[in-house]
């Protein structure tokens, strides 16, 4: 029994020396000879880009000479020894002219546009209402009152039809109306169906258009 047992265990042997890594060895004078090759190298990189930006450098003030010298060949130069603009130049300048003057034109027309009808001594809703209140009798009442562009026409009733004649005549002094036409005017007597008292006051209505002197900004506009 005893050996049957000795005969069944083996011994395997699984040492192998190739599987051993191999030791690098790393001296002093070897780690000096590759940082001497790395400074080396380093240098001569620098001294490369050295020779190329004195390279550059060279053919940048080349460059410059030679448009100065070329400047200096075209331009002509006045009797006070400044050199005078070329004809491309002057070319250039009278069109930025113009395209300011242009831009200029543009907001004016559209600071006029904007500026129609606003309020001001002879112009704009403000001055027509503040020269209605001024001078309107106090025998006369409105009704309506509409402005379309250049026309205004005003309409009311009143107990006395020669205090329309008076306020016109304030009007036409006042220099909010055209003077180069004339307002026109009618006064009507009101019927009333109903029964009217004896004695009673008789009631007109009138209508007067006229030509503003300062249009409003909106046509047909209605202060």
């Amino acid at each position: 029994m005893t050996e049957l047992a000795a005969t069944s265990v083996r011994q395997i042997n699984l040492y192998n020396a190739s599987l051993i890594p191999t030791r690098e060895v790393f001296s002093a004078r070897l780690i000096v000879t590759w940082v001497v090759i790395a400074a080396l190298a380093m240098a001569g990189v620098g001294w490369w880009a050295l020779l190329e930006k004195r390279s550059v450098s060279r053919q940048v003030a080349n460059q410059l000479s030679q448009q100065a010298a070329n400047i200096a060949r075209t331009s002509v130069v006045g009797a006070d020894g400044e050199a005078l603009p070329t004809p491309q130049q002057v070319e250039a300048i009278r069109q930025s002219l113009r395209s300011k003057q242009a831009l200029l034109e543009t907001r004016r027309a559209t600071r006029d546009f904007l500026t129609r009808g606003l309020a001001s001594e002879k112009g704009g809703p403000t001055a027509l209402m503040r020269l209605i209140a001024t001078t309107l009798p106090p025998q006369l009442w409105l009704t309506e009152l509409r402005v379309n562009g250049k026309q205004v026409t005003i309409a009311g009733k009143t107990l006395e039809p020669s205090a329309v004649n008076l306020w016109l005549d304030r009007l036409r002094v006042s220099g909010y109306l055209i003077e180069t036409q004339m307002p026109t005017m009618r006064v009507e007597r009101l019927e009333s169906t109903a029964p009217v008292a004896p004695g009673a006051p008789l009631v007109y209505t009138f209508n007067v258009a006229a030509g503003l002197s300062s249009p409003f900004a909106d046509e047909g506009a209605t202060p």
